[in-house]
């Protein structure tokens, strides 16, 4: 990871590209989960790469850049939600479609979403980062700039609420 690090902060278009493949639908994904627009989660998508372009010298001493680049699309994404008005709060489908004959299937995607929507913000983004975008808890903590102790507690906090509203099966 160090050199995809050094030809970043060199500026390499190659290296960007090669980067926003393999991070980029993790952190939409996020974006998505966390503005519940596909619309602008693309546009916090791409503002985030931008931000790192312009910052790639810094790139070079970066440890961890999955975390890294995960904070750096909170932060846009905060700075995104700052300047929002309150919206609607109907849940875009923040799973990919499942076989149209799949009602069960539905039926448990839209049930998971609403549990979701329920979770406190602090519990639904250390979800969307441990189960989704796959961070572990250190990197969770770096991402949010919490301690990894704190995370974990917040995880497992989200689960027993996940675990009370989800039908059981």
């Amino acid at each position: 990871m160090k050199a995809l690090n050094q030809r970043l902060a060199a500026g390499h278009h190659d290296a960007f590209a090669e980067w926003y493949d393999a991070i980029a639908n993790a952190v939409y994904h996020y974006l998505l989960v966390q503005t519940n627009s596909s619309h602008d989660a693309a546009d916090i998508l791409q503002n985030t790469f931008v931000r790192l372009y312009k910052h790639r010298s810094g790139l070079k001493t970066v440890t961890n850049l999955q975390a890294y680049t995960f904070q750096m699309a909170r932060n846009e994404w905060l700075r995104w939600k700052d300047k929002q008005p309150p919206t609607d709060t109907t849940l875009e489908p923040w799973f990919e479609p499942i076989a149209a004959d799949d009602n069960a299937g539905e039926n448990q995607i839209a049930d998971v979403q609403r549990a979701l929507a329920l979770l406190d913000d602090q519990y639904r983004e250390v979800i969307e980062l441990k189960i989704f975008a796959r961070l572990t808890f250190a990197e969770i903590a770096e991402v949010l700039q919490t301690p990894a102790g704190t995370v974990a507690t917040w995880y497992r906090r989200a689960i027993l609420e996940l675990r009370k509203r989800l039908p059981n099966e």
